[in-house]
């Protein structure tokens, strides 16, 4: 037996004797569960809270949540990225949780499409604090290949999102930002994105009538690298347009998130993510990270100010690329930046994030790189390169002590530093690259051995389909504007004191509010309302928006924790499965720029617990994949290798629908297992066909108890292809009968624990899904029945593969079906 180490990292230690420091996101009280050594998880147990949460009930119609999920490393080893099981995870009465998949357009397999985390967030409507304690994720250990005697250190990582619920909104501002979206070369009316089908770009002139929701949309050029003006394209439906929901970061990645990413990394990984070759290692326009070899480090700049919560800056593309894939999320497309910001609004002309067309600068900071960091009262925006103002905030320090959407500078939704601080990297609509984002596609936790993005569809490490909105501290006030596309299209790679990033997520399975607000539209303003840059002083907007969330929230994301105590890994049984080993991934290769912007930034960037399904899926890793589907599992070397799914608890009837193909040369024992819940009568259905077996006997189906004991087998018997039942303790008996090679055929097969010491094992051959007429004992015709066994015990799994040596075996099976009711 060996431990699993589980470092709980508080990276805001520091501050804790003070009052409103410290990260929004604690995560506390992490153990482990004991491991279910038959189906190869284990349940990871903690407390997660923050401040500043909210659930509405009306407008915005959203909340925020916590993205969690789970980093591991055996012994001294890489860090690698935990594989979330698609059930059994758990959160109390209080709140909700929501699975994330790397890919949301594909089902969950726990190979190929695992959850890489969990959404985690309050279930009523609230404000303030939230704690949710006991929250529970299943992490499937097996999956990672690790073993139940390897020694295993585990950390929870949280960061803070805001929810974006479906709703149509406009894109644009009338023409009064630079580049901004609108529906022909002389209408400016702004995009109105109503759904997330295709969107036909035309060359048109428009001519300014209309609701504007049924006009043609228009391409307006850019400063660099975009389309030409009236260039004719679509942006597919597969790219995020911002009306389905989704989720974003409220703030910017910080120095502290940075740090944990960096550190988790291969020495390889690092010296590509290194931030410091641009910067140095010394505090740098506030940006503290320093790294020689090893890990890096905040330091201590005296009182405390380690720069933790200040939103990291000198980030590449590649850089936000590379820790959104790391953390399971995805880039955010200008598109949705737009609509984070601007909501279901009106469009006001020039408007910044907070929906009015003034600001107020900051100019000073006091408490600089702590906790309690933040700019002069009254102030809501970090712009113009101001001498008191060297650098990017902490973020959404301008929400501390502030009631209004306005004076804390957020975005509708409650999205914070959408408007300066430091440059969003988003995707474009703007260039071929951009517009090939496929938004369901997320990372997976793992980087390429470089230190690259592994998701083939977002734009490249060279930052071609990548560009820039919302300003930052060292750029006009202009450039911050919500409709500004300057450098939305501009491909850079380099690294700037001005350039950070977010991420953000799909959203599926959430409880949706009942109300979606509906766009109205109001005139465009006869005069176009300007912040300068010299601005020191409240103005206020001479347009508004029409709405205006009662509560802002501020968010500080975070993660996990310093040691608190070590947890036993105890089997209940030694496991007979060998775990699969982890995937590997293949380098992506580093594009380098082509273009140099003609402006050059410094900056920037459920739900309901989820119920026990009565149907249920089994994915044997890629093994299973539903009706008529074959050729997904193929075996051909030699020791054998082990799959292992679980079913959650749940009610009769179980049923579920998989595919499997099992070719085998040599002596290798290809296997596969899954459990589901005991039962006295199991029933399988299975249709196959191509089957031949050349000598032994071939066992390719056995039922077992949870203890692994065999109570019923079914195999091809040597090169006659007769079908064989044999249960425990009782007579073996072969069907009268061979099925033909390559012809389609249902096999039946019912376990009956024993009553009085009788156990009944029944397997049939039909032509037709119809399930056979039993006989009361003996052999009838493709019938064999066995009920002389002396077994009591419940079905615990199913196995498919062979326990005896065999050779050239080839079966294929499909519609595999398990119910503990009669078909």
């Amino acid at each position: 037996m060996r431990r699993l180490l589980l470092p709980l990292l508080f990276l805001c230690a520091l501050f804790l004797a003070r009052q409103g420091v410290c990260s929004e996101v604690t995560i506390s009280n992490l153990s482990l569960g004991t491991p279910n050594t038959g189906s190869g998880d284990v349940p990871i147990t903690f407390d997660i809270s923050w401040t500043h949460s909210w659930r509405s009930s009306g407008a915005p119609d959203n909340w925020d949540a916590a993205w969690v999920f789970v980093k591991y490393r055996v012994g001294s080893g890489e860090w690698s990225h935990a594989k979330l099981n698609e059930a059994g995870h758990s959160v109390p009465s209080n709140a909700a949780i929501t699975l994330g998949l790397a890919d949301t357009s594909s089902a969950f397999n726990i190979s190929t499409n695992p959850g890489v985390g969990a959404f985690v967030y309050p279930r009523n409507t609230s404000t303030g604090s939230f704690t949710a304690s006991g929250v529970s994720l299943s992490w499937n250990y097996w999956a990672n290949g690790v073993a139940i005697t390897d020694n295993v250190e585990v950390k929870v990582i949280a960061v803070e999102m805001a929810y974006v619920p479906q709703a149509p909104f406009y894109a644009g501002d009338n023409n009064t930002s630079t580049g901004a979206l609108r529906q022909g070369s002389s209408d400016t009316d702004p995009w109105y994105v109503g759904g997330e089908a295709p969107l036909q770009v035309q060359s048109t002139t428009g001519n300014g009538s209309g609701s504007g929701q049924s006009e043609p949309l228009y391409y307006n050029p850019l400063v660099d690298d975009g389309d030409a003006a009236g260039a004719v394209f679509t942006i597919p439906e597969v790219y995020p347009k911002g009306f389905a929901p989704y989720y974003v970061m409220k703030s910017h990645i910080t120095q502290g998130q940075w740090v944990e990413f960096f550190n988790t990394l291969t020495a390889t990984q690092k010296s590509a993510r290194d931030i410091t070759v641009a910067k140095g290692d010394s505090l740098t326009y506030r940006n503290n990270v320093s790294w020689t070899s090893g890990n890096a480090t905040l330091p201590d700049q005296g009182s405390g100010a380690t720069y933790e919560h200040v939103g990291m800056s000198y980030l590449s593309w590649a850089d936000v690329a590379a820790y959104l894939d790391w953390a399971g999320l995805r880039p955010m497309s200008e598109l949705e930046f737009e609509k984070t910001a601007r909501g279901p609004l009106s469009v006001v002309a020039g408007e910044y994030a907070w929906g009015g067309a003034s600001g107020t600068q900051a100019t000073t900071i006091s408490s600089g790189g702590s906790g309690t960091e933040r700019a002069q009262s009254g102030a809501n925006v970090s712009y113009g390169d101001h001498a008191g103002v060297q650098g990017p905030l902490r973020v959404g320090s301008f929400g501390y002590g502030v009631s209004t959407r306005e004076a804390s500078g957020a975005g509708y939704y409650g999205v914070m530093d959408l408007s300066g601080s430091l440059w969003d990297r988003v995707v474009t609509v703007a260039n071929s690259s951009g517009r090939s984002f496929n938004g369901a596609r997320h990372g997976d936790g793992i980087l390429d051995a470089s230190g690259d993005a592994n998701v083939t569809s977002w734009p490249a490490s060279s930052g071609s389909g990548a560009g820039f909105k919302g300003g930052a501290w060292n750029d006009a006030a202009l450039s911050a504007r919500v409709s500004d596309r300057s450098s939305a299209a501009v491909i850079f790679a380099d690294r700037e004191s001005g350039f950070g990033g977010r991420g953000a997520r799909a959203a599926l399975g959430e409880s949706i509010p009942a109300s979606t607000p509906t766009p109205t539209r109001t005139a465009t303003p006869t005069e176009t309302p300007t912040v300068t840059a010299t601005a020191t002083s409240t103005v206020t907007p001479t347009a508004t928006s029409s709405q205006t969330p009662t509560r802002t929230p501020t968010s500080t994301p975070t993660v996990t924790s310093t040691p608190t105590s070590t947890v036993t890994f105890t089997p209940t049984a030694t496991p007979t499965i060998t775990p699969t080993s982890s995937p590997t991934t293949t380098p992506t290769a580093t594009r380098t720029a082509t273009n140099t912007p003609t402006l050059t930034p410094s900056a920037t960037p459920t739900v309901t617990p989820t119920p026990t399904p009565a149907i249920q899926s089994l994915p044997l890793t890629e093994t299973f994949e539903g009706p008529g589907v074959v050729n997904q599992w193929v075996y051909n070397t030699s020791p054998y290798t082990a799959f292992a799914a679980q079913y959650a608890s749940a009610p009769a009837p179980l049923v579920g629908s998989y595919s499997a193909r099992v070719e085998s040369a040599g002596t290798g024992r290809p296997n596969g297992y899954t459990s589901f819940v005991p039962s006295s009568t199991v029933y399988v259905r299975f249709r196959f066909n191509s089957q031949r077996v050349s000598s032994g006997n071939n066992v390719f189906m056995t039922l077992r108890d949870s203890s692994d004991t065999i109570l019923c087998s079914v195999g091809l018997r040597n090169a006659t292809n007769v079908f064989r039942a044999s249960p425990i303790g009782g007579s073996t008996v072969d069907a009268a009968t061979a099925p033909t090679t390559g012809t389609t055929y249902y096999g039946w097969v019912e376990y009956e624990a024993g009553s009085g010491g009788n156990a009944i094992c029944r397997v049939g051959l039909t032509t037709t899904a119809s399930r056979p007429t039993w006989p009361a004992s003996g052999a009838s015709g493709m019938l064999a029945v066995s009920n002389n066994g002396t077994s009591t015990a419940s079905v615990g799994r199913l196995f498919l593969g062979r326990v005896e040596q065999v050779i050239n075996y080839d079966v294929i099976m499909d519609d595999i079906e398990i119910r503990s009711v009669p078909f």
